[in-house]
């Protein structure tokens, strides 16, 4: 039987190009994620270890700095080439219309350490003045080499923390590669300059690096013999692997995340390996009776097609794995190119792992999916098989009352677990919620696909019925083949099912948290940007002229102008009382820029928007009588409440009936929704820079959009990664369209004998796989949709108010893409249909 095997798959090799294509992907894809997870560790290990350099030791103090006499007691140890100490000090700086705080150190004393130090312009300072910033940080301040930055200073003499700006001139842009270790540094100055900071200067960390040739469990065991225990003594390759370790969980849920959505691939690879070898077998009828009259057993027959699983799993899973392994390195080759990342590696290489595991998998998913279908081969009667000429195909679909037993419990099984998973999580109890919502996920999908024989020829048969009045004789004829062979629709239907319901599911889960999570960041920061007045005459006339022209800056949509005034409310003690900036706007204005609805229509003449902190503060509760002093002039408002905003609103006309003159000292913004807040605000400090005004911005606008940018961007990748699945199940629509144009060979002829034109005939194949496509879709959309509602009602509990959304434009685009490939995989098979000789297909008996 080895020889026949051969000569089978010599013979079959056209028709398990599908089975083959499916399992390249599949077991390459799985590959990938495999090498993914070298390439997340080894890039995470790059990143640490380029904040080391040719750091070789670090000491890190206990309970007291080091002391001058330490440092020179370490720096005289043998062995050791250099020493450098770490004392980071805070710094507020300003320029270009910013303020940020950094984190500066004085420059270190020449040697290798700081030959380590990698600038990407420019130089270290050299004497007092001169600063050397982190490329990132003078991007962030808008400064360039040669340009001033303000530090500010403790006022020598002041007792009251006073500080004082000090020009300091940017003399070189630091890449932070060679940092010291970990510290989160900003910049250096000069040496005489750290004098400035004395009271912050504390030398916590000692970083050594030692000579050529240096022992380094003898310089560790010195070191240690010299601290005792006022330090702790750790190897570069320490400290990294201790910084690995706090991020190892994550690694690895990282790397289990992705690897199942391999394990997604090589299920639908499975479907449609199991569904292709159905077919050939059920087309080698005749040729396996052959052989069981010749003498074959049952046992030689199926171990001929598992022979057959064998070497085509065999042959594809090691394509598939040099595949992956090609187009990786030719990835991380363009990241390197393109990008020039440091910490990403160069290349990645192949481990026994990475070989034998995804070989086995593709290995045993093509052998188990060929298991059926060999067993069906044993089961063939030889005489039977030989009485005919061709073999009637079995339009009835036989499901067993067990099988529809247990898909039925399984359905019920999930429905109860999925509704209570949103109960409980709605009760507070959300992780115990998410895990019954797994539970019953996964129940339900073991449902659907022990339905899918019942659920699936159901609707092709109503699809089906809808396509052959749609198109005429070509979509009757597609209609008709569609439901000819049930069980090969299921299974070709349910692959493309499971790839479009979780995209879908995705999807929606995704838009569905968004919304929900942007409906309580709308209550919880209203506003997208703030702008402050930070000079020193808070009232001056530059900055109204600045806000006015500030509200034509592209990308603001909307601006209210913001006025203060001093309030006084009685405390829940008697007697006591709190003292409060109240802050002054218009209620018209306030509606273009407040993001909180509720409050927005709450506001009017008479009421104080009232954060609830302060109403807990007082004891007054929402809807009650607030009673404010202004000058010890008492007013009474209604208190509306707000979530978290830090003092009272109060509307202009009431500020001008108790005859208040309010300081304007801020402005609120709404930015458009497509604009870029960093850009607006880059923008904002330029015209700020111009008219001579230091402003200070209060940003929630960007903690949207990076919610948004990390969304969706985690929803790319997963759409990404789930899209295999679905172009696996593409391949394996093809291919059942390929295998059967060779099933019906006789009956194409017979239709172009009775007058069928090439044209129709494409057309009813086109017709059959759209047909097959679309039904997958919609079966998948509706499946994911309502896992996704279900998921985010789950994830969300009673944390924030449920908001459901639908993305049409992006399940729109899956659907459309999923149709084109089910069109464009008819095509090979139309081409073979149209130029097979109606007489001799007629005449092959």
């Amino acid at each position: 039987m080895i020889k026949a095997t051969i000569r089978q798959l010599q013979a079959q090799r056209m028709r398990l190009i599908g089975v083959s294509l499916a399992i390249i992907i599949g077991v390459g894809f799985t590959t990938t994620t495999f090498l993914f997870g070298t390439i997340l560790e080894t890039g995470f290990r790059n990143s640490v270890g380029a904040e080391y350099g040719v750091i070789d030791f670090v000491l890190e103090s206990q309970d007291a700095p080091f002391t001058p006499e330490t440092i020179s007691a370490v720096e005289a140890l043998d062995d050791v080439a250099d020493v450098q100490p770490g004392s980071p000090i805070w710094i507020e700086a300003q320029a270009g219309g910013r303020i940020t705080p950094v984190t500066a150190t004085g420059v270190p004393e020449p040697g290798p350490l700081r030959d380590g130090l990698a600038l990407a312009a420019g130089r270290l300072p050299e004497t007092a003045g001169e600063i050397t910033l982190l490329r990132s940080t003078a991007r962030n301040l808008r400064v360039e080499i040669g340009e001033p930055v303000a530090l500010m200073v403790p006022e020598e003499g002041s007792v009251d923390g006073a500080a004082v700006a000090r020009e300091f001139t940017l003399v070189g842009l630091w890449s932070g590669d060679g940092r010291f270790g970990s510290e989160d540094l900003d910049g250096f100055l000069a040496e005489e300059d750290m004098g400035l900071w004395s009271s912050q200067s504390w030398i916590s960390n000692l970083y050594l690096m030692t000579g050529p040739g240096a022992d380094g469990a003898t310089v560790e065991t010195r070191l240690i013999d010299l601290v005792g225990g006022q330090a702790a003594v750790a190897t570069a390759e320490q400290r990294i692997d201790r910084e690995m370790l706090e991020f190892e969980d994550e690694t690895e849920i990282q790397k289990l995340g992705v690897t199942a959505f391999g394990v997604i691939a090589l299920v639908v690879a499975g479907i449609v390996v199991s569904n292709t070898f159905a077919i050939l077998v059920t087309q080698r009828t005749r040729e396996i009776a052959l052989f069981r009259c010749a003498g074959a057993t049952a046992r030689q027959v199926r171990r001929m097609v598992l022979a057959e699983a064998v070497a085509v799993g065999s042959v594809a899973s090691a394509i598939g794995i040099a595949g992956a392994v090609v187009v990786t390195n030719a990835a991380l080759w363009f990241v390197h190119w393109r990008f020039d990342h440091a910490a990403v590696p160069h290349a990645v290489g192949i481990s026994l792992p990475i070989v034998i595991w995804p070989l086995l998998a593709g290995v045993v998913v093509t052998v188990g999916a060929a298991w059926g279908p060999a067993r069906t081969a044993t089961g063939i009667d030889p005489l039977q098989a030989l009485r005919i000429a061709s073999l009637p195909i079995d339009t009835r679909q036989r499901t067993g009352s067990v099988r529809t037993g247990l898909a039925l419990l399984a359905l019920l099984l999930g429905a109860a677990l999925l509704i209570g998973g949103i109960a409980v999580s709605r009760a507070g109890s959300v992780h115990i919620g998410m895990l019954a919502g797994i539970a019953g996920g996964l129940a339900t999908w073991v449902g659907v696909l022990l339905g899918a024989s019942i659920l699936v020829p159901a609707a092709m048969s109503s699809f089906s019925r809808i396509v052959s009045r749609a198109g005429g004789v070509p979509a009757q004829v597609a209609a008709s083949n569609s439901v000819r062979n049930p069980r090969r629709t299921t299974a070709t239907t349910i692959a493309l099912v499971i790839g479009v319901a979780l995209v879908t599911m995705m999807s929606v889960g995704a838009e569905s948290l968004k919304a929900s999570m942007f409906g309580e960041i709308d209550v919880q920061t209203p506003r997208d940007l703030e702008i402050a007045n930070t000079s020193r005459a808070p009232d001056d006339e530059s900055f109204v002229t600045f806000a006015r022209s500030a509200n034509d800056t592209d990308g603001v949509a909307a601006q209210v102008v913001v006025g203060r005034v001093e309030a006084e409310l009685p405390a829940l003690r008697p007697g006591d009382s709190i003292i409060v900036d109240a802050r002054v706007v218009d209620p018209g204005a306030l509606a273009g820029v407040w993001r909180d609805e509720k409050a927005v229509a709450a506001f009017a003449p008479g009421v104080a928007l009232t954060p609830g902190w302060l109403l807990d503060e007082t004891g007054i509760a929402d809807g009650e009588t607030v009673p404010l002093g202004f000058g010890g002039v008492p007013r009474d408002f209604r208190a509306a409440e707000t979530y978290s905003f830090e003092s009272l609103l109060i509307t202009g006309a009431d500020a001008a009936d108790a005859g208040l003159d309010p300081v304007i000292d801020s402005f609120w913004l709404r930015l458009e929704d497509d604009a870029d807040a960093n850009r607006v605000l880059d923008d904002l400090y330029d015209l700020a820079d111009e008219q001579g005004v230091t402003i200070s911005a209060g940003d929630t606008s960007s903690y949207r959009q990076t919610l948004t940018s990390a969304l969706d961007a985690l929803l790319l990748a997963i759409t990404g990664l789930l899209g295999v699945a679905v172009l696996i199940a593409i391949v394996g629509v093809g291919n059942t369209l390929s295998l059967s144009v060779i099933e019906r060979t006789r009956e194409s002829a017979l239709l172009r004998s009775l007058g069928f034109t090439k044209r129709q005939l494409r057309q009813s194949l086109a017709i059959e796989g759209v047909a097959l496509s679309l039904l997958g879709c919609v079966i998948g959309i509706v499946l994911g949709a309502g896992f996704g509602w279900i998921g985010t009602a789950t994830v969300v509990g009673d944390i924030w108010p449920l908001a459901l959304a639908f993305p049409w434009g992006r399940i729109g685009l899956v659907v459309a893409i999923a149709v084109a490939c089910g069109l464009l995989a008819s095509v090979l098979p139309a081409r073979r249909a149209v130029k097979a000789d109606p007489v001799v297909a007629l005449a092959d008996v």
